[in-house]
């Protein structure tokens, strides 16, 4: 598995730039599909990249469809559409992630009525970011249905919009429409200041990662382990610290994969900047659709 943090990672993210900004200057969205079909394949395995593209492929087939379907006026197949997409990303998740959850479960229901278990439980392995994939193709199919995005004919553009490497990892979940413009809008020519402010926003997010999280990790396990040894004012520290890291490993993170994508020309929207002061107001719109703020 390539963690963001590793040589691994940053050695491809070099060699990405390089051949982003000079070899496949004219083929740059080519490219970022090349450098994210690679990052998926190292860190879940190839044969998961087979999953990857044949998902792509089916939300794209049915936002085509869903998107005539509405311009013909035909609501109800349209939402028939946006239904079996919804579904079918939602069934590969429960798949790849919770199959082994619900079996396991499902035996042990079995074995407390005496009966034997119908199904072995499955070890697979889930491909990293298999959640936030799944949520950004059911919002693309959601914005096409909406009318907010229009459905993307090419399936490579497809394989790209929704598996764009850098928020494969934690998120943000960008909107089709955003992300689209930047991705296949223009080219993106080398700009010091850009890619600049990229890197020092990745050593700071390796920063929080290494040596906050991973030093206030030290001192949570030990004080955790030991409780009879630990008490009181120990025990309070050990919560803060807990808190401090989990924060400063998603937090980095964040760091990481925000500056890499800034460094490519493309804005990724902010996430988990502040979690612990976020407030969200609800705002119903003149169109009668509820809208949630954050502030």
């Amino acid at each position: 598995m390539m963690s963001v943090t590793s040589f691994h990672f940053f050695f491809m993210f070099a060699c990405s730039l390089l051949i982003y900004y000079t070899v496949l200057q004219k083929f740059q969205w080519q490219a970022l599909l090349l450098f994210s079909v690679y990052f998926f394949g190292m860190s879940s395995g190839w044969k998961m990249g087979i999953i990857f593209l044949a998902n792509a492929a089916v939300t794209g087939y049915l936002a085509v469809h869903m998107s005539r379907f509405k311009e013909a006026g035909n609501e109800k197949a349209a939402k028939c559409m946006l239904v079996s997409g919804v579904f079918f990303n939602a069934a590969v998740l429960a798949v790849l992630k919770y199959s082994h959850f619900f079996i396991y479960n499902w035996n042990i229901l079995l074995r407390f009525f005496h009966k034997e278990p119908l199904l072995e439980t499955l070890q697979l392995d889930a491909p990293i970011g298999i959640s936030f994939y799944t949520l950004i193709s059911i919002g693309y199919l959601a914005d096409v249905y909406w009318g907010l995005a229009e459905a993307e004919k090419n399936p490579f553009k497809m394989a790209l919009l929704l598996g764009y490497y850098p928020h494969m990892t934690s998120g943000p979940v960008s909107r089709a429409g955003e992300l689209s413009g930047q991705l296949f809008g223009a080219r993106h020519r080398f700009n010091y200041e850009t890619a600049a402010s990229g890197v020092q926003r990745m050593l700071w997010g390796v920063f929080k990662k290494l040596v906050i999280s991973e030093r206030a990790a030290i001192l949570v396990n030990v004080i955790y382990a030991d409780q009879e040894s630990y008490r009181g004012l120990y025990v309070w520290t050990a919560a803060f610290l807990f808190m401090l890291q989990l924060y400063t490993d998603f937090s980095g993170c964040m760091d990481i994969i925000l500056g890499a994508s800034e460094c490519y020309g493309i804005k990724l929207p902010e996430n988990f900047r502040t979690p612990f002061f976020q407030k969200v107001y609800r705002n119903t719109g003149r169109d009668g659709i509820l809208h949630l703020e954050h502030g």
